[in-house]
């Protein structure tokens, strides 16, 4: 598999239409420096994101994948041909405190992430670490009227 970036915007509630029209007419880009702001730096392979978000509700019970704003994740997702998820203040309530990177052990992330890939990958619990790290970042600025739009592409 290819590497992938993982982008987390911050968006108005009211301009995820806005959003999705974007993408689908293939100027997000564009649209991102006149309306978003940047929710959390994540540099490393964007797929980091989505095996996090695979962990945490695996092995946490937290789902952060799907929301009330499920629809426009999915136009998102279509017109970027990757994946998309839309971070809520609801998500921030219910589990900030369950992302404290305290509370997750590096090996254990190392261990899971091998099994899912059936590979060894020395380091990766630290990368997959950081992709929380980003994730919690990112949930902090959400509230009552803007969310957080994560694309991997």
């Amino acid at each position: 598999m290819l590497p992938a970036t993982a982008i987390f915007s911050l968006v108005a509630i009211e301009r995820l239409p806005d959003m999705c029209a974007a993408a689908e007419s293939k100027t997000l880009a564009e649209w991102r420096k006149a309306n978003a702001k940047t929710a959390a730096q994540y540099a490393r392979d964007g797929w980091l994101v989505a095996a996090a978000l695979g962990y945490l509700d695996e092995a946490g019970d937290v789902n952060l994948t799907s929301s009330e704003h499920d629809e426009h994740a999915a136009r998102l997702s279509e017109a970027l041909d990757g994946q998309s998820f839309v971070l809520t203040a609801a998500h921030k309530a219910e589990h900030y405190e369950d992302l404290d990177l305290e509370a997750f052990d590096r090996e254990e992330l190392q261990a899971w992430y091998e099994e899912l890939n059936g590979e060894a990958t020395p380091g990766i619990g630290a990368h997959v670490l950081d992709a929380i790290r980003a994730l919690r970042e990112a949930l902090s600025k959400t509230d009552a009227a803007k969310v957080v739009v994560v694309t991997i592409t």
